[in-house]
């Protein structure tokens, strides 16, 4: 039988994580998001999976983007929001987005990455949605999970 202590962080600890994964859809991000370059928009519903990552990640993810995808830096510009998302058919993907240039006070996007690309998607599915690489669909090593 485990001590009342542990039961009691535990249930704290995950109170903490479920608010955090409430809190992420009240953030800033829109729930339709326009393209700062074309007529694209990507729809975030309510029941997709979702998050708007802080600072310190915005900044580890747009820097392994970097590494990955170097034309990324042509412009100059850093995102001032990603987010990780789900598209309903499936693929989890990071949603780079801009003050809209033509629309003061609303973000567009501007790339959309693979997060399967990254190393850093593993460490953020299992912080925000509590899954396992295996569950979202491909292994630590970034490649698609073997199903048995």
């Amino acid at each position: 039988m485990k001590p009342l202590a542990w039961m009691l962080g535990a249930a704290w600890a995950l109170g903490s994580t479920c608010a955090a994964v409430a809190q992420a859809h009240d953030t800033e991000a829109p729930r339709v998001v326009e393209s700062c370059v074309s007529s694209d928009r990507l729809f975030l519903g309510r029941a997709d999976s979702w998050v708007a990552l802080d600072d310190r990640e915005r900044s580890a993810v747009f820097e392994q983007m970097i590494r990955r995808y170097p034309v990324l830096q042509n412009d100059g510009v850093q995102p001032s929001h990603i987010i990780l998302w789900r598209q309903p058919a499936g693929a989890w993907l990071y949603v780079t987005l801009l003050a809209h240039p033509a629309r003061p006070g609303q973000t567009c996007f501007t790339a959309t990455i693979v997060a399967r690309g990254l190393d850093i998607t593993t460490a953020l599915l299992q912080k925000y949605f509590a899954l396992r690489a295996a569950q979202a669909g491909f292994s630590a090593t970034n490649r698609p999970a073997t199903r048995s």
